[in-house]
């Protein structure tokens, strides 16, 4: 599962929803950051780890990053 999570505050994240599958993350990512800008991740559960980021606090349309791109257990 890979969950999407938006920064609250320095503290805080926000976990927002889970999807099935990396791809359908990052989409679903990228669609709510252009509709409210903010620094967004997405966690694989599986893998206990950070898989994707998106920041566009104040910049315009999202920048997305793949972390790790070159693993191949995703």
């Amino acid at each position: 599962m890979f969950e999407i999570f938006r920064e609250h505050s320095k503290e805080d994240i926000l976990w927002l929803e889970g999807m099935p599958s990396l791809a359908d993350a990052m989409k679903r990512m990228e669609k709510i950051a252009a509709q409210t800008p903010g620094a967004y991740f997405i966690y694989c559960t599986s893998l206990s780890e950070v898989v994707g980021c998106v920041d566009n606090r104040g910049r315009g349309l999202p920048k997305t990053k793949l972390v790790n791109e070159g693993r191949k257990t995703l």
